[in-house]
């Protein structure tokens, strides 16, 4: 069962040290020298290990979404939105495969974050390094070595200061003066990733809503407000968790987390589009916690299953890990010899070449071995896509069951015989913060 207690927002202390984290000099900083390089066409780089490098690619791939579409909205500000597209960069430790491969922990091997950022970061860009406990020695070097090469690096912890400094491997870290470090302060397992998303989505909404104030007519800045593309004030994030928190504590709601809690447990396809990167991280990390494989390869035979699936059905496989990535997809394209000298002993690793990610079936074909989940369309704010609910509709049939998961502003015209609706108010802004957060939250 779902244990509201352990819901993240539910935690007044989530929202009170967040305040403190927004009115800090620091953050001031970071988004100041977070514009200066959107300016500058600068990088700024999301740096993270296992669930916070499938963060870190969640990200990117939000904003590299937003500016693409803005073309669709202000066609004759296609080059400069185009510019922009560009100026966020995951770097996962491992490669992009652990998106949906968490056989191995690259947390120790440090000489492959070191080469990571070696082959990707300039002076001048900015790094962003989700270090969570401090322990990991590939994130560390990360860290080091973007400092060496001249970037703005902001360290990331979720333990308390006197803990990290209690860690050997974070010690050449803390004792860098050029390496800004910022404390989350987040001891629980329960309330893990949800501080450094917001304060990653908060920064990158607030300077692109600057930067779009400040070079767009106002007619064009009026159309992307009018449409919820706009950011809020730095105060006004932290009262929206409040509301959240508000909204979670009505019965309606409570009865509603009590029936998704039940449907959680039971193996589940979950089809989206917009939410199918925040997925596809959520069930690696779940069942690996459970022992169960990620997702199946295209030509696996064995009987071993997921507990639970994730797929788009806007699109097949091959374009679908496209709209997950948004850029080229990165592998560690190296010879099973260099792993081996890097410190990859693993025998089940022969390469992590970026075109193995193909292999992984996440598109709408035709897969049997799908109906034996349940199906489950997620809609958050009812920006759902047509074209998903129909093959919701055409295709469910051959599932177990069929499930609609409403979430958010929801109106009262049914999409489905048997929906789920979770009402909570959700404010809409350019990045979906308070989306990808809720479903985060829900989900995990």
């Amino acid at each position: 069962m779902l244990d509201l207690k352990k819901i993240d927002l539910i935690d007044k202390d989530v929202t009170n040290n967040l305040v403190k984290v927004f009115k800090s000099k620091i953050y001031t900083n970071l988004l100041i020298d977070a514009k200066r390089s959107l300016y500058q066409h600068k990088s700024l780089f999301l740096v993270g290990c296992a669930s916070l490098g499938r963060l870190a690619m969640q990200i990117e791939a939000s904003i590299r979404k937003f500016w693409l579409n803005l073309i669709n909205i202000i066609p004759d500000r296609k080059d400069e939105f185009l510019a922009n597209y560009n100026y966020v960069n995951s770097i996962s430790i491992g490669s992009d495969l652990t998106i949906i491969n968490n056989e191995i922990d690259f947390k120790d091997l440090y000489m492959i974050g070191n080469r990571q950022i070696e082959a990707e970061v300039n002076d001048g860009d900015i790094c962003i390094v989700y270090a969570s406990d401090g322990s990991s020695r590939a994130i560390n070097q990360a860290a080091i070595t973007a400092s060496k090469i001249g970037a703005s690096v902001y360290y990331l912890y979720n333990i308390s200061k006197e803990k990290i400094a209690s860690i050997d491997t974070a010690k050449s870290v803390l004792s860098n003066k050029n390496i800004i470090k910022i404390c989350l302060d987040n001891e629980t397992t329960n309330t893990s990733l949800f501080k450094e998303l917001i304060y990653s989505y908060s920064v990158l909404e607030i300077i692109s809503n600057e930067w779009l104030k400040e070079n767009l007519i106002d007619d064009e800045y009026k159309v992307l407000i009018d449409r919820g593309l706009g950011a809020l004030s730095i105060n006004d994030y932290a009262r929206c968790f409040n509301v959240i928190n508000k909204g979670f504590q009505k019965e309606k709601t409570k009865i509603a987390l009590t029936k998704l809690s039940e449907f959680k447990d039971s193996n589940n396809a979950y089809l989206t589009h917009n939410y199918l990167v925040d997925m596809l991280a959520i069930l690696v990390d779940e069942q690996d916690r459970c022992n169960c494989p990620s997702f199946k390869k295209r030509m696996d035979r064995s009987t071993d299953s997921p507990k639970s699936i994730a797929f788009d059905a806007l699109y097949p496989t091959s374009i679908a890990w496209q709209h997950v990535f948004r850029r080229n997809i990165k592998g560690l394209n190296e010879s099973k010899n260099t792993y081996k000298l890097l410190g990859v002993n693993n025998p089940k690793i022969t390469s992590f070449h970026s075109s193995e990610l193909f292999d992984y079936l996440i598109g709408n074909e035709y897969d049997q071995s799908r109906y034996q989940y349940n199906l489950v369309f997620i809609d958050v704010n009812e920006h759902y896509d047509l074209e998903e609910l129909t093959s919701f509709c055409k295709e469910g049939g051959n599932y177990k069951e069929q499930i609609v998961a409403r979430i958010g502003n929801v109106s009262r015209n049914k999409l489905f015989s048997n929906e789920l609706i979770i009402p909570v108010k959700l404010p809409s802004t350019c990045l979906d913060l308070f989306a990808h957060l809720i479903i985060r939250v829900l989900f995990s």
